[in-house]
């Protein structure tokens, strides 16, 4: 078997010394983060006219109501259903739900026609899940980001379906923008089919409004941990990072969020 040698240029910067790599701090948006609203129901009604504009929700398996909704549509979103729901809770939310047992081939599908179209108009960096994935933005992207997105929309709309629908954040790196595609669900009169814009120059004013849970990575055990701590909101960063950096308090993932505090400011 060959042994791969490495160029002197390939050496020098591997072998450099780790505080030559300084932080760079960007001047303008770099990344997008598109993600499916409410993706398996979405699908459902996509597939079955009868189901369009009636509140759906996603089950494991039909027959009983021993089981949670896996996903749900907006409508059933409108009257409180949420994912992973006991069923007998959300036919209280919602009596007029309709339940459909899961088809994991048909969202398969539905999320390779999706990438399909999507890679038409820009290139994919990173699926994250089914319904997730993320990109990079070239210049074009960067100066208009509400002309992607609406041609990302379309696109998808023309090929695919107008029922599957999809909100869309961008940010100066992934982890804002996959906050920015959260609130983008949240922001207009609907839930969904959103395009939230954090431009750095406009934070750190967006991360105020957010809960703790919306900070990806904290769960709600670490939700747990960061209140008994004393860390209740986004607008806390000194005291956030005193007690994030006390690792017996928080856990491994103490440090990953204490870095997401970095763009909170101090008090």
């Amino acid at each position: 078997m060959p042994i791969k040698t490495l160029s002197h240029i390939e050496f020098a910067r591997l072998s450099a010394p780790r505080e030559n790599y300084a932080l760079r701090k960007p001047e303008t948006i770099e990344r997008m983060y598109l993600d499916f609203d409410g993706f398996f129901a979405s699908v459902e009604q996509q597939a079955d006219r009868r189901l369009r504009g009636r509140p759906v929700g996603v089950v494991p398996f039909d027959g009983t109501d021993r089981t949670c909704v896996i996903a749900c549509s907006r409508e059933a979103k409108a009257f409180g259903v949420k994912n992973v729901m006991p069923v007998a809770e959300a036919r209280q939310l919602c009596p007029d739900i309709v339940l459909v047992p899961q088809k994991p081939d048909l969202y398969r599908r539905a999320h390779n026609a999706l990438l399909s179209e999507i890679q038409s108009v820009i290139p994919i960096d990173a699926v994250k899940s089914i319904d997730e994935l993320t990109c990079c933005l070239d210049g074009d992207g960067r100066r208009d980001p509400q002309e992607l997105a609406a041609r990302l929309k379309t696109t998808l709309a023309d090929n695919v379906g107008t029922v599957i629908t999809s909100s869309v954040g961008f940010a100066a790196n992934r982890q804002l923008a996959k906050m920015a595609c959260k609130e983008g669900k949240r922001a207009g009169a609907i839930y969904g089919n959103g395009v939230m814009i954090w431009r750095p120059e406009d934070l750190p004013a967006p991360l105020f409004g957010l809960k703790l849970s919306d900070i990806p990575g904290v769960g709600e055990n670490m939700e747990r941990r960061l209140i008994r701590s004393g860390v209740y909101t986004t607008v806390v960063r000194r005291v956030g990072c005193q007690v994030l950096c006390r690792g017996r308090e928080t856990g491994p993932r103490g440090h990953r969020i204490e870095a997401q505090g970095k763009h909170l400011p101090r008090r």
